[in-house]
């Protein structure tokens, strides 16, 4: 079971025992005893996945609420569970014919299934504090792994028949075809609002947006949406420039699909791989970087209407903000 699920699941099977309405003890004791063994594994995985950001990896998105999930109120023991654990807490286990260890610890009584409970939700809101703390200071190339580790697991043959597609269609395939698809796969993904969980763009982004460059290089009867522009400005902060190509920058590309990973579509997720991968068609196809003297005619079009002015003026290497 995957380690968010299994969280989410651990809230859950808390909760539920407050519904519990049977009279059987022996019911209840077996329900607490799942609810104590699922609080254990819960942390067996919290430990591993903190291991593995401790070696610069990362398998899962966990996507949880931290300032929620550690809380002690949200993991608060239920008035139910407490008073029948402290209810039977003189009558043994064995008393209704169970025999139990968890995690090699050994339940007699279930006074001993109240206490497992209270230090396990403990150690877990301590875990979980320490998986956010080290999100937060996390290597770049984590995530960036994260991202092709999850790329590599999805099927980009539709991806590249289209490509392939569109270069059979042309009559010859030059620089100026090249860098007119490259805007427009940019285009359509912008359209698709991708990358709406960003923060919004300020004015300043927003001045550096120049449309009328940008439909040069689009069909003349190409419709943006009406928020193109603001989507245009936060594209910006996830690419940057070599000659004619626009380059996905990945520490902030991944680090947004890692952090909004669970509350994109599954089709939106997609779209984050496809554009990576047309790409880097692209750019195989394009001819060698121009010389600098032509550079400033190039510079002049797509690029100028996407990097910011300071870029331009250090050459067509620079990164954008």
């Amino acid at each position: 079971m995957a380690l968010r699920e299994n969280i989410l699941n651990t809230n859950s099977a808390l909760r539920a025992y407050e519904r519990v309405t049977t009279d059987s003890e022996l019911v209840r004791i077996q329900f607490a005893l799942c609810l104590a063994t699922q609080i254990a594994h819960t942390n067996k995985g919290l430990r591993k996945y903190l291991e593995e950001m401790e070696g610069g990896e990362c398998k899962e998105v966990l996507g949880l609420d931290f300032r929620k999930m550690t809380s002690k109120d949200y993991w608060k023991i239920g008035a139910n569970l407490r008073a029948d654990m402290e209810e039977m807490k003189g009558k043994k286990i064995a008393e209704y014919g169970l025999d139990y260890t968890i995690c090699g610890q050994r339940v007699e009584t279930t006074a001993d299934i109240l206490a497992m409970v209270e230090a396990r939700i403990a150690e877990m809101i301590s875990l979980l504090k320490e998986v956010k703390r080290k999100m937060l200071t996390a290597p770049k190339k984590m995530f960036s792994s994260f991202f092709r580790d999850m790329t590599e697991t999805m099927d980009g043959e539709c991806v590249t028949t289209e490509y392939e597609e569109w270069k059979m269609s042309l009559g010859h395939l030059t620089q100026e075809r090249l860098k007119e698809k490259q805007t427009l796969v940019v285009a359509d993904f912008l359209k698709k609002r991708v990358l709406r969980y960003a923060a919004a763009p300020t004015q300043r982004e927003l001045n550096k947006v120049q449309l009328d460059k940008v439909r040069e290089y689009l069909p003349s009867n190409y419709e943006f949406t009406d928020d193109f522009k603001e989507q245009c400005a936060i594209f910006r902060r996830f690419i940057y420039w070599e000659g004619d190509l626009m380059m996905i920058d990945y520490d902030s590309y991944a680090k947004y699909f890692y952090k909004y990973f669970h509350k994109l579509s599954v089709e939106e997720q997609f779209a984050l791989f496809a554009l990576d991968h047309t790409l880097a068609m692209i750019h195989r196809d394009m001819v060698p970087t121009p010389s600098p003297s032509q550079k400033g005619e190039e510079q002049s079009l797509l690029p100028e209407s996407l990097a910011t002015e300071e870029a331009l003026a250090q050459g067509a290497e620079s990164r954008v903000d």
